[in-house]
């Protein structure tokens, strides 16, 4: 069993936390997980920051990009975000930092309605 943990981030104009957000996953003591960042055509600096944070760390952060998004479609949030069955998923809305052992140990203590619904079919 792979315990590679998916971390999904949807950004958008967002560059006033962002570099603390991946920062705060990039110093996990929990080393074993991915992070995967899909921006949404952000007019700030947000798409500069993930690029940096691409090229610094090419194995642990991946972009997402979205042939819809390219063209300056408008999409729902997480839209084009893969899919990753996981027991957490969060939005974020304002600023979220992870506190260096959230990874670290975690077993969770139920399965998310949506992964649920998929395991029972």
């Amino acid at each position: 069993m792979n315990n590679t943990i998916a971390i999904l981030m949807a950004t958008y104009n967002g560059e006033k936390y962002l570099e603390e957000q991946i920062e705060s996953i990039l110093n996990q003591t929990y080393q074993d997980f991915v992070l995967y960042i899909r921006d949404d055509n952000s007019t700030d600096n947000t798409r500069k920051i993930i690029k940096k944070y691409v090229k610094k760390n090419p194995n642990k952060v991946i972009q997402v990009k979205d042939e819809k998004v390219a063209k300056g479609e408008e999409l729902p949030l997480l839209a084009g975000v893969p899919l990753a069955l996981k027991d957490n998923m969060n939005l974020v809305g304002s600023k979220t930092t992870a506190s260096s052992k959230i990874l670290e140990n975690f077993v969770s203590p139920y399965n998310a309605t949506a992964t649920q619904k998929l395991l029972d079919n």
